[in-house]
């Protein structure tokens, strides 16, 4: 009989469904704020999450709102901010503007998962 793993924690479950939900929310969100791919449509978002989130758009509420998130969350949405998979093409695209290079990969190389 082989031994089966533990049940996650709930804190884990909370911590993948935070995890999720906050991919899905840039995924689905980052095409609306032009011009695309630009680091005014990273600013726009974060304005945008940082309205609906209850903080004014004033620069205090923003800087407080990136503060609260930390550096590895607001890495991990920025890297998916920047990031498209493109399937008919079997390609993987890394193009963030604060960036010096573009990053292209193919998709079964870029970790084999899709959406």
């Amino acid at each position: 009989m082989s031994p089966q793993s533990p049940e996650p924690s709930a804190t884990a479950l909370q911590a993948g469904l935070f995890e999720f939900a906050i991919a899905e929310l840039v995924r689905r969100h980052r095409s609306s704020f032009e011009p695309l791919w630009t680091v005014e449509s990273w600013a726009k978002l974060m304005i945008w999450l940082t309205l609906n989130s209850g903080g004014s758009g004033d620069r205090q509420a923003l800087e407080q709102f990136a503060d609260a998130l930390g550096p590895s969350l607001c890495g991990r949405m920025r890297q998916l901010f920047y990031q498209r998979e493109l399937e008919s093409l079997g390609l993987k695209l890394l193009a963030d503007p604060a960036e010096a290079q573009v990053l292209v990969l193919p998709l079964a190389a870029a970790g084999g998962r899709r959406r």
